[in-house]
Formats: structure tokens, C-alpha cells, sequence
């Protein structure tokens, strides 16, 4: 960076090397809980910016036609992966969040945000194209 970047929105992943050495400074996180990565940083609504939690998220879909078994069977795994201490900890040094959910969990979840940035840009007039 040379110093000419005013405010940008990124990954704490992409960019916890940089603000651990100092030379870039986070100001928030906008999840809704501070990040274990960065304890210290404060949330945006702990900094003052109320309703504004926007969130990168990562996950794994298939076709619909998946048999459940197979979707189940999947899901299980993934989710003792995920849980698994070391895996934990090495997502947690690259400033992710693991959550690892059930299908309908993370199902829901995808429906909620779609719902959510559905309505932001449909208000800030912005049109699919």
C-alpha cells in the first residue's frame, strides 16, 4: 500500500498479516461478533454504526437432485472437519470464522441473505443485468 487508500472494505483473511504488523489499520469488524482473530477490534456496532453487519461467507451446495443420504453423510463430515482442532485454529490464523451447520441451518441461512441483499438493492435501485 502506498499510503493513498483512504477506506476500503476486505477480508480479515486477506489482510490479518498486514494489520498485525501495522501497517494498515482496521477500524471494525462488520460481523456481528468481534473476529477471535482480531479480539480486540470492536464490531461496527460497537464502534457506533448500528445495523450494518454485512458478512463473507463460504460454504458447500450441490445439485438438487443430490440424494439426502449423501447430502447428510456429507455434511457430517464437513462439519467434524471443521470442528476438528487443528482445523479451527488454522482457519482462525487466516481470520475465518468457522461455523459448520446441518444443510437446513445453512439452507436458511443462504435464503435470509438473499432476502437481505435483495431489499438493499432493490433500494438503492440497483437492477440485475
Amino acid at each position: 500500500m502506498q499510503g493513498d487508500l483512504h477506506f476500503m472494505f476486505d477480508l480479515i483473511a486477506g489482510n490479518l498479516a498486514q494489520i498485525k504488523a501495522g501497517s494498515i489499520r482496521a477500524i471494525a469488524v462488520s460481523a456481528p461478533k468481534r473476529s477471535s482473530s482480531l479480539p480486540d477490534l470492536p464490531t461496527m456496532e460497537e464502534a457506533g454504526i448500528s445495523g450494518f453487519a454485512p458478512t463473507n461467507w463460504f460454504g458447500i451446495v450441490g445439485p438438487a437432485a443430490v440424494p439426502r443420504p449423501i447430502v447428510e453423510r456429507l455434511s457430517k463430515e464437513i462439519v467434524a472437519i471443521v470442528n476438528e482442532p487443528a482445523t479451527r485454529q488454522r482457519l482462525n490464523q487466516l481470520g475465518a470464522e468457522p461455523v459448520g451447520s446441518t444443510p437446513a441451518e445453512y439452507d436458511a441461512f443462504i435464503r435470509k441473505e438473499y432476502t437481505t441483499w435483495e431489499a438493499v438493492a432493490k433500494s438503492a435501485g440497483i437492477k440485475p443485468e
